[in-house]
């Protein structure tokens, strides 16, 4: 996977094989069972060093942690709003 970055924080959790994660500044060999946390905004790269599979997880961007991005009448799908959701 070339070189990208997210806007939110992530984290990758290798479940199988070995990948390396190539940040500007060093590289880090992930075996299965370890699990690495960036924050917002680092630009980095996945190389699989062996047939792997891994799970990312990406969060939401700053400006939607701070509640900015979304409508404000949006609520959890059926959950009865409050006072408040407004």
């Amino acid at each position: 996977m070339g070189e990208h970055r997210a806007e939110g924080r992530i984290s990758i959790h290798t479940l199988q094989g070995r990948i390396c994660v190539h940040l500007r500044d060093q590289k880090l060999e992930l075996p299965a069972g370890r699990l690495l946390a960036l924050d917002c905004g680092l630009h980095h790269d996945v190389e699989a060093l062996e047939e792997s599979a891994f799970l990312l997880t990406i969060s939401w961007p700053k400006d939607y942690a701070s509640g900015y991005g979304f409508p404000p009448q949006t609520t959890v799908e059926g959950a009865p709003k409050t006072t408040s959701d407004e």
